[in-house]
Parts: C-alpha cells; structure tokens; sequence
C-alpha cells in the first residue's frame, strides 16, 4: 500500500447531533389558555366566510342547491360548420352568450364562420334558458342551438 494516500474532504464522515424535541402535547384547556387570536386572521376569516354565495352543490352560484343548470351550446352555420360546448352554470352561460356574441375566444370567427344573425339567435337561446333557471327555479337539462341563416341572408351588394 502507499505511504501517502490522501482521502478527499468529501469522503470524510461528518457527524451530527441529535436533539430530541419537546413533544409534550398540551391538553385543550392548556391549549386555551395559552391561544392568542390574530385579529388579521380572524377579519380574513369572516369576510371570507361572509362573501359566499349561499347553496352549493349543482347550482350554487345562483343559490340554489336542489336545482341543477347544464346548457350545451351549440353554434351552427348554413355551410355545414359548427361548434360545440357545455357549460354548468349561469355565471358561465352568460360568459359564454358574451363571447359568442363578441367573436372572442372559443367563439371566435376563424373557421367556420358563423353570421350575427346565427350568434345573436343563439345568445338569444341561452339567455332564455338562464332567465328561465333564474326567475322559475327549475332544472335546466338541455341543448340550444340557433336558427341557421341561408348563406345568401348576409351576402351583400357591392
């Protein structure tokens, strides 16, 4: 064996102290007496609480839990095209009537291409549909789709 082997720093074994912990658990007086409340906290807490809306479940954004809205929405052309999606509650509904209206986002006017005449008709539908979930509490179940519009409607003269 060689005389002068060196071991690199890294190899070297370090040790480490260990320490046990207090782990007395206190009983739930014990623990009321010593409980300080933060005020910030506690605010946080009860505007949090405060702000909900009342009911849960299938419809809770209109405060209703035993009445259930899902609306599929379909948007349709005179060339065949299309578009489809399903939404859940009223708040999302009227997003949804909102941008098709607006060509915005999913509903936006790339391919197929859809007429304001077939958009407004079927904003039309979903409004109806949230306005009837809204005022006569009842389930709403079911799919709207618009007029479809003759492609020779919207043509026009130059």
């Amino acid at each position: 064996m060689p005389k002068n082997l060196i071991m690199p720093k890294e190899s070297i074994y370090k040790t480490e102290e260990v320490r046990y912990l207090n782990t007395e658990i206190p009983t739930y007086e014990e623990f009321l007496k010593t409980y300080q409340v933060d005020e910030k906290v506690s605010v946080s807490y009860m505007s949090e609480i405060d702000g909900l809306e009342k009911g849960y479940g299938p419809c809770y954004k209109c405060g209703e839990s035993w009445i259930t809205f899902e609306l599929e929405i379909v948007l349709k052309n005179s060339r065949g095209g299309w578009k489809k999606s399903t939404v859940y509650d009223i708040v999302d509904a009227c997003k949804t009537a909102s941008e098709i209206k607006e060509k915005k986002g999913f509903w936006n006017d790339n391919n197929p291409s859809f007429s304001s005449r077939e958009r407004n008709s079927l904003v039309d539908r979903i409004i109806s549909a949230v306005d009837e979930h809204v005022r006569n509490s009842r389930n709403i179940d079911r799919t709207v789709t618009n007029d479809v519009v003759d492609s020779n409607d919207d043509c026009s003269i130059l």
